[in-house]
């Protein structure tokens, strides 16, 4: 911790800028912390986390914090409301997540263990899956072009978002073990 003393950890696995322009830091054990105007917050089991082990952290343009967490699902901590969690049993495939993208629409999208999570307000959360062309393999990643396009990272190759359906992004690309 003497790299940066305001984490809890110095294992960072995403850093990202908010729309607001705040610095959005998720540790390996240390939970989120978010530095805004100078002056850092962390937010961990203590503040609403399941778990301290971040995977990625994201704010939406209403100053929700999204936290993918290693096992333990996903946690939107509201600073107006009361915190939510989403496991297995209430909007996600699996509780491992690996990564969040904040759409240009303000949804967001969770890539897990078993599929790719839709998160849009007012809606029930969809998931993306092998029924949507996806393979049947985690999904690591997932990235927004500046034309609006979606591309995803599996452990069986890249695909893009076509409609609602997902299509390899090239047959060139190794579909065994990206």
């Amino acid at each position: 911790r003497r790299n940066t003393p305001e984490l809890r950890d110095n294992g960072v696995r995403s850093i990202r800028v908010a729309p607001d322009g705040a610095l959005v830091i998720g540790t390996s054990r240390g939970g989120v912390s978010v530095m805004r105007d100078g002056a850092w917050r962390t937010y961990g089991k203590q503040q609403g986390l399941e778990q301290d082990e971040v995977m990625d952290a994201v704010l939406d343009k209403r100053g929700r914090l999204w936290v993918a967490t290693e096992s333990a699902g996903l946690t939107r901590i509201d600073p107006t409301g009361p915190h939510q969690h989403f496991e297995d049993d209430n909007g996600l495939p699996t509780n491992i997540t690996f990564g969040l993208l904040r759409d240009r629409d303000d949804s967001i999208w969770v890539a897990t263990a078993a599929g790719l999570v839709h998160f849009v307000e007012g809606r029930a959360p969809r998931t993306y899956d092998a029924k949507d062309g996806l393979p049947a393999a985690p999904v690591f990643r997932v990235v927004q072009m500046n034309d609006g396009a979606l591309y995803v990272g599996t452990e069986r190759g890249a695909y893009r978002r076509v409609g609602e359906r997902f299509e390899l992004v090239s047959p060139q690309l190794p579909v065994d073990g990206v």
